[in-house]
């Protein structure tokens, strides 16, 4: 079995934890001694075609006559497509439809990108661009159905709420699937227990969609007497430093990337995260912070729950709530350390790296 993934998104050295949750399989597939090879396709006429290696897992980037190349050169017999688009899934129809293929959904397959897309520009602009996003969205599923019904790829969702969302959208109703959660690397976020005292806040999110509720964040945090920094990039971060300003947020803006193995050793650092959302499948890097015994704030929403039963506080996503009416009640000893405790025992438990590798392994065999 020579696997061939498919992302759209992938790690590279500019972009350091760009879905970092399809580079830890690839590692993991590697390590059991599978050969694994990353492809990206970029469908622009004039795109560039390239190889890099990242983190000694091999990536091949360019145009779909490209792509073909080397996935014929690799001798590829197996494609899981993380995230498919339907630019991706035509291409697959078209060139692979014989190989063994897999589907493995993370949340942005069926989603309305219409409302979590940041528009900018005038008025007409902003619904111009609107009315193209709900066009693409529909489209974008009738591919999705098309697909699975005429090739029945093996479907792989990441947790119970976005097979049960991803699944009545296209409306399909019988077809075979797998819930088989992203993994977390338990090396790199490693445990430290917390003392109880609530000193530093963080929150890692992308600015470059309205998904991660940053708006909302922003809000809450206004005239705080607590202060959380906010790292990441994007084009969304001028309007956040605006909005900051205008509500006297106590925010710190802090734009740095960090490689993925970083990320544990900032984690620990930190007492509290804060990582709301309007829209998450499993929410790998609030999944992250806990493993490490961070205890979390986050949104009340139906995909957060799967995964959010301990070691933190769910909230609603309304900008009338004052996070210190929240954090007082639990910035108390007792309260963290346990928040802490609960936090990393439960990740350790339900994400456990060996068991969810060995399924995706034997789900993309069959």
């Amino acid at each position: 079995m020579n696997i061939g993934i498919i992302s759209e998104n992938y790690p590279e050295s500019d972009v350091l934890y760009n879905s970092s949750f399809v580079h830890i399989r690839v590692k993991e597939y590697i390590k059991r001694g599978y050969k694994t090879v990353v492809f990206r396709i970029n469908f622009h006429a004039n795109a560039e075609d390239k190889q890099y290696v990242f983190d000694k897992v091999k990536v091949y980037q360019g145009t779909p006559e490209y792509i073909t190349e080397k996935i014929k050169k690799e001798c590829i017999t197996h494609l899981s497509i993380h995230m498919p688009n339907f630019r991706e899934l035509n291409y697959v129809k078209k060139q692979h439809a014989e190989k063994n293929i897999t589907l493995t959904f993370h949340g942005t397959e069926s989603v309305w990108s219409s409302i979590i897309y940041p528009y900018d520009g005038n008025f007409l602009e902003r619904i111009t661009k609107f009315l193209y996003r709900i066009t693409i969205d529909l489209h974008k599923r009738r591919v999705l159905k098309d697909f699975i019904l005429t090739y029945r790829p093996k479907l792989i969702f990441v947790s119970k709420s976005w097979r049960k969302y991803t699944l009545d959208i296209i409306n399909i109703k019988k077809v075979p699937y797998k819930i088989i959660y992203n993994p977390i690397d338990k090396e790199l976020f490693r445990f430290r227990q917390r003392n109880g005292s609530l000193k530093r806040i963080i929150c890692m999110r992308s600015h470059d969609t309205r998904k991660y509720a940053l708006d909302i964040i922003i809000k809450m945090f206004r005239n705080s007497k607590y202060r959380i920094d906010i790292y990441g990039c994007g084009r969304l971060l001028p309007y956040h430093k605006r909005l900051a300003k205008r509500y006297n947020s106590n925010v710190k803006f802090i734009e740095k990337f960090y490689m993925h193995k970083q990320l544990g050793e900032l984690y620990r650092e930190y007492d509290l995260g804060v990582m709301l959302t309007r829209l998450d499948a499993q929410g790998v890097s609030a999944c992250e912070m806990m493993q490490t015994g961070l205890p979390i704030i986050t949104s009340d929403i139906f995909g957060n729950k799967e995964f959010t039963e301990k070691g933190c506080i769910r909230i609603p996503n309304d900008t009338k709530i004052r996070i210190d009416d929240v954090l007082e009640r639990l910035n108390k000893r007792s309260v963290m350390m346990k928040l802490s405790r609960e936090a990393h025992e439960y990740m350790d438990n339900k994400l456990d790296t060996k068991k969810i590798i060995e399924a995706e392994l034997e789900c993309l065999k069959k």
